[in-house]
């Protein structure tokens, strides 16, 4: 449980870090478009990158946990 709010946290944390770039760049509309279509408009290849990305993000932390207990 603490893995997936973990990595939400660094979900939400690298989405706001590029959103408050382009808005120092003033690319706003632009930004907001992006986001629209990233949300809604994922390609077969983007879907499937997401969810291969999602599984080795969910190996690792667990391979780490098991290390971290093991050392423990």
């Amino acid at each position: 449980m603490k893995n997936i709010i973990v990595f939400i946290l660094l979900f939400t944390f690298t989405f706001s870090l590029i959103f408050l770039l382009d808005i120092l760049q003033g690319n706003l509309g632009y930004m907001l478009e992006y986001i629209h279509v990233m949300t809604i408009q994922f390609s077969k290849e983007e879907i499937t990158l997401l969810i291969i990305f999602f599984l080795l993000w969910f190996h690792a932390s667990r391979t780490i946990t098991k290390k971290n207990k093991k050392t423990a």
